[in-house]
């Protein structure tokens, strides 16, 4: 099984999965290490709830990771000729543990202006502080901020263009064009900073280890944990399209910042930039945002 694991990880896991350095590590963890001597012809739906159960109580999310990614590796191993039978296509993922309820968590104004100038007291760098700042302000996916490339911003303009293959690995399969963010003059202020702390780098967050390659994603998540903050950068993400909604921003448009996608019948039809409109919402959000932040 240690060997499947490897197998599976080195081939497959980099074409299929968005983050496959974190999954080669729940399936070293929660697989390689309980299962990794066990031959290949003895493993069973069994062994899969022995991965499962101790996750099941108090990391229900994560077992229901460890299992979407069982699934995969048996799919594999299936495929490749090394497994006779599928030991988890009896299990379901209801079964593992409930889908949490999605969230709902959005910023208020006090944590907002704590996020804004609280945040720089210590124990968080200046460039993740700037990230967690530019999530604000844009709404983006964490994932887009942290993999940002110093190319994809034009400053003189106003505009970061988010190439498709950092939009996730599905919109990248099915050819999804580059997500275009206009950029508020907060916006501007935040990525020029960012851009000069590291000038010669070609990331906009680059990893302080190694300059030539992106800092690692769960940076931000950590420097959240640090400072005790009830809230997670994602939901930065919500706050934004929730205050957009308050001021009166079309819901098309406000999807459209955030980078959503339309609904299919309406993507069909409607071919339309939007990058006016799409401008025009985030200079509301960021005069908002120096209301709540006095500025």
């Amino acid at each position: 099984m240690a060997w499947l694991v490897e197998e599976f990880c080195a081939h497959e896991l980099p074409v299929i999965h968005r983050k496959p350095a974190w999954g080669t590590a729940l399936l070293r963890t929660h697989v390689a290490a309980r299962l990794g001597a066990l031959p290949l012809s003895a493993f069973s739906s069994a062994q899969i709830w022995e991965c499962l159960e101790p996750l099941r109580a108090g990391q229900a999310a994560t077992a229901r990771h460890v299992y979407g990614l069982i699934r995969k590796l048996c799919a594999f191993g299936l495929r490749r000729g090394y497994l006779a039978a599928d030991p988890s296509a009896a299990i379901e993922r209801k079964t593992v543990a409930p889908k949490p309820a999605p969230r709902q968590r959005v910023l208020s104004d006090n944590e907002i202006r704590e996020l804004w100038f609280g945040l720089g007291d210590g124990g968080v760098s200046r460039g993740v502080w700037l990230a967690l700042k530019l999530l604000l302000v844009t709404g983006q996916r964490r994932g887009e901020v942290m993999r940002a490339q110093r190319a994809e911003f034009d400053l003189r303009s106003r505009r970061w263009v988010i190439p498709a293959e950092h939009l996730g690995k599905k919109k990248a399969a099915t050819g999804a064009t580059p997500h275009l963010v206009p950029l508020s003059a907060l916006a501007v202020e935040l990525v020029g900073e960012l851009l000069g702390l590291s000038p010669s780098s070609p990331w906009l967050l680059p990893s302080p280890e190694d300059p030539s390659k992106p800092i690692d994603e769960r940076a931000l998540n950590r420097a959240v944990a640090r400072k005790n903050l009830t809230w997670s950068p994602h939901d930065l993400r919500r706050s934004v399209r929730t205050r957009l909604s308050s001021l009166g921003v079309p819901a098309v448009v406000a999807e459209r910042v955030i980078g959503h996608e339309l609904p299919e019948l309406l993507a069909v039809y409607d071919v339309h930039a939007y990058e006016a409109e799409k401008r025009d919402a985030l200079k509301k959000w960021a005069g908002e945002l120096r209301r709540i932040l006095k500025m």
